[in-house]
């Protein structure tokens, strides 16, 4: 009779302990850029050690997949008039901004959901 409470129990005990593990920590993260021409542009984010850098046509949209907690950057540099940066974590859009040399930027932390 103990060994069937147990194991009845066991379950209810371990699955919840495996939820709380089971954050993780990389994000679906798209720049996107809308304007006219080429444009200059920088990504930073966690797990690069090198900004990534790209000269595109705009409009464009650029994917990455973030691994870790921090900063992420995109940084445009428009030729042809001003540029409107976006950021997108998860489909959540979290940045926006234009100009002709323009930064968009957030931060990757435990509260970001994924």
């Amino acid at each position: 009779m103990k060994k069937a409470v147990v194991a009845l129990l066991l379950p209810a005990l371990v699955l919840p302990l495996a939820a709380c593990g089971a954050k993780s920590y990389t994000y679906d993260t798209k720049f996107a850029v809308d304007g006219k021409g080429p444009a200059k542009i920088t990504l930073t984010y966690p797990g690069v050690k090198q900004p990534d850098v790209t000269t595109a046509t705009l409009p464009t949209e650029i994917g990455r997949i973030p691994e870790g907690l921090g900063k992420v950057t995109m940084h445009v540099e428009a030729q042809d008039g001003p540029a409107t940066c976006r950021i997108t974590v998860e489909r959540k859009q979290v940045d926006q901004r234009t100009g002709k040399d323009v930064s968009c930027t957030t931060e990757l932390t435990e509260d970001t959901q994924n």
